[in-house]
């Protein structure tokens, strides 16, 4: 059993702005739009955009979802805008076009839009922002609720740390340090980030943030141990 009195302790409406709560709502009524249209394809092509940054989170929630999903296919390619070293392998598999579900990313140069993800020919516009582009690629994967209502305490839990990881994704150096002291106290109390019951789409998006960081703090790590020996892996770490 796990213990749930750490996550009585998270109170989302003292530490979140309410602006940034009502962005958190739209979030979810987009995705459901997205996700609703998603599970009614027999074929889904899913365009990935993301900075340079991005690949090792990116690299996480793609190997989870082709771990989970068997029929996804993953291929990348770097923009003219990104002026860097070749690209890292983003999963192991080999790319097949006929797949129910291919997944093309786009590796750019670091930008402040963030992240966005496009679903084949939609005549709507592309879901913008990593907290966005995480839960609509962990809902993909079975990490994050496809229905929100039923599941609200997980979810919940699961968009209190994500939120966090935002800072991690591009705060500066002394906001991640705070975020990971944050992190790291929590983790000495639970063995997973987002869910009760063990593995979720926030453990994999902040392995993803954090597994190439050359020293964590002594919970960080045993956390990271714990994230692999279930088989999260990211490129390069």
């Amino acid at each position: 059993m796990y213990d749930l009195r750490p996550y009585a302790e998270l109170k989302i409406e003292e530490v979140t702005p309410a602006s940034i709560m009502y962005k958190l709502e739209s979030i979810h009524r987009r995705l459901n739009e997205s996700y609703n249209q998603i599970a009614a394809d027999k074929k889904i092509d899913v365009t990935l955009s993301i900075g340079a940054d991005d690949v090792y989170w990116a690299s996480a929630l793609l190997n989870a979802l082709t771990s989970r999903q068997k029929d996804v296919s993953v291929r990348s390619f770097k923009h003219s805008t990104h002026g860097g070293t070749a690209l890292p392998a983003l999963t192991t598999l080999a790319f097949n076009e006929s797949a129910p579900i291919s997944v093309t990313v786009v590796i750019k140069a670091n930008d402040d839009v963030g992240p966005s993800v496009s679903l084949g020919s939609r005549k709507h516009g592309p879901v913008v922002g990593w907290m966005a582009v995480w839960k609509l690629l962990g809902r993909l994967g079975g990490l994050y609720p496809t229905e929100t209502g039923a599941f609200a305490d997980t979810a919940t839990r699961m968009d209190f740390w994500l939120a966090k990881a935002m800072t991690l994704a591009r705060g500066d150096e002394k906001t991640k340090e705070v975020t990971a002291r944050e992190m790291s106290a929590f983790l000495g109390r639970c063995d997973f980030l987002g869910a009760v019951d063990g593995l979720s789409l926030t453990d994999v998006v902040v392995y993803g943030l954090l597994c190439r960081n050359d020293k964590n703090a002594s919970n960080l790590e045993s956390w990271l141990d714990r994230c692999r020996a279930v088989g999260v892996k990211a490129c390069c770490c």
